[in-house]
């Protein structure tokens, strides 16, 4: 991959920009528009197709055009097909003259790493082990988390009272230090770590390592993201347990995950939460399946958004391409 910055906005810095590159096609993704560039790009013919990917509609504008009436207007003209972020920039880019036709709605690219795997046969036994005790997971926490998710599962087990805490720790060096709150706090836990398996009277299920996030997404419908409450490390991409059928939960603290946030919020897939007894409402609220499963499809329609955004990107790559040389 060779990334070059962009020329100085002026017709000769375009010019020699496109002369050296000679490109096929256009892709704009987001930013300000640079009026000199896309003006040079739509007079040349070699060009076969001028797309503008991830339109937001906060962001449509030229560069230094404030003073120019029209000017964004007709940056947009230039473009053959735009793909907008949403029914807001989708409806500002028709408003500025793009032939509606042009113009799709389709969210922004994929920006998940795949869906997690894991192991079957250990997610049957433990299926079975658990039997049809309501679940929740608490993934990569560490000690300052702690005691509000502790408080969060005393509040949800109060009308859930065989309710299991699945809870990965993200750092496995304060194993110790959990397992000793967990015993001051009066709750019985048993140990991944030990080969131990969650029994009828197991209240929290300690696990040390990250390795089988998959796993524990899989088996949890209702999944509260760790690194989003107190110190607040940002934690784990939400849309690993969103992308698994899980109704997200998550505390203020979502940098460098915000905009997938966002994008779940917006769609009703996740929820925020400030404090263990908020936390623990919305577990309680959610151990109702009709309300983690409408949380839960919710996530899944995001997750999934982005990779039909991601596939249709590359259907009119494609068909530039096929109009090279043709």
């Amino acid at each position: 991959m060779v990334v070059q910055p962009v020329p100085q906005d002026t017709a000769a810095g375009a010019r020699a920009f496109l002369d050296h590159w000679n490109p096929d096609l256009l892709l704009w993704m987001r930013g300000s528009f640079r009026p000199a560039l896309l003006a040079e790009a739509a007079a040349r013919p070699g060009i076969q197709a001028r797309l503008l990917i991830e339109a937001d509609g906060s962001m449509i504008r030229a560069e230094g055009a404030g003073w120019l009436p029209g000017m964004t207007q007709a940056m947009v003209q230039r473009f053959d097909c735009a793909l907008a972020l949403d029914d807001v920039a989708g409806l500002r880019l028709r408003r500025m003259g793009m032939d509606e036709r042009l113009v799709e709605v389709t969210g922004a690219l994929d920006t998940n790493a795949g869906v997690l795997p894991c192991n079957e046969r250990e997610r049957r036994d433990l299926t079975q082990t658990m039997g049809s005790r309501p679940v929740w997971l608490a993934a990569g926490i560490d000690m300052s988390e702690l005691p509000e998710v502790v408080a969060a599962h005393r509040y949800a087990s109060r009308t859930a009272h065989r309710l299991l805490l699945i809870l990965v720790m993200r750092l496995s060096d304060e194993g110790k230090a959990m397992t000793d709150a967990l015993r001051e706090a009066g709750l019985r836990f048993a140990l991944r770590t030990e080969g131990s398996e969650p029994d009828e009277a197991t209240q929290v299920y300690l696990v040390d390592s990250l390795a089988e996030m998959g796993l524990w997404y899989r088996l949890s419908p209702v999944v509260f993201m760790g690194g989003t409450l107190a110190e607040g490390s940002g934690g784990r991409h939400p849309f690993e347990a969103a992308a698994l059928g899980s109704a997200v939960l998550h505390g203020p603290k979502t940098d460098p995950h915000g905009a997938a946030y966002l994008r779940l919020a917006r769609a009703g897939a996740s929820r925020s939460v400030r404090t263990g007894t908020d936390l623990g409402r919305a577990v309680e609220a959610l151990l109702a399946p009709d309300k983690a499963a409408a949380m839960a499809h919710a996530a899944w329609d995001v997750t999934t958004a982005g990779a039909d955004a991601g596939n249709r990107v590359i259907e009119l790559i494609r068909d530039g391409l096929d109009k090279v040389g043709g």
